[in-house]
């Protein structure tokens, strides 16, 4: 493979990579984005645009909302031209819950220590690139 096809595809792998990432912690995302304003699906395609220069589809951002908004993380504010949406009470807790769960962090730990005791990247990393490998 010349160094330029080479190049090209590590940049597609990578890029694949990054916004299977992306797509893996969706939720989690969401959530912390509306920890501080409300937003539109619209915005939030935006922000990971702008952020980190992912191009998430409508077609993933939506499902993502309305599984937040049935699981009472999250409700909808609509009026006359978007929906928003903003954190709900329980959406709070969540985010609070699992940024401090000494339960969650050993978890993490383990899973690393038991399959991936290298290095935790390479855990997300397959993890992420699954649909590739």
């Amino acid at each position: 493979m010349l160094a330029v096809e080479k190049r090209g595809f590590e940049d597609r792998v990578v890029k694949l990579a990054q916004d299977k990432i992306v797509t893996a912690y969706l939720d989690g995302i969401v959530l912390c984005q509306l920890k501080h304003n409300q937003l539109s699906g619209y915005d939030l395609l935006k922000i990971l645009s702008k952020k980190l220069s992912v191009h998430i589809s409508p077609g993933t951002i939506y499902p993502a909302l309305y599984y937040l908004e049935r699981q009472g993380f999250i409700e909808c504010i609509s009026n006359e031209k978007r929906r928003v949406y903003r954190l709900t009470v329980d959406g709070r807790n969540a985010i609070d819950i699992l940024s401090n769960s000494r339960q969650l962090k050993d978890f993490l730990l383990l899973m690393n220590k038991e399959f991936f005791a290298e290095d935790f990247y390479k855990f997300i990393f397959l993890k992420a690139c699954s649909h590739i490998l």
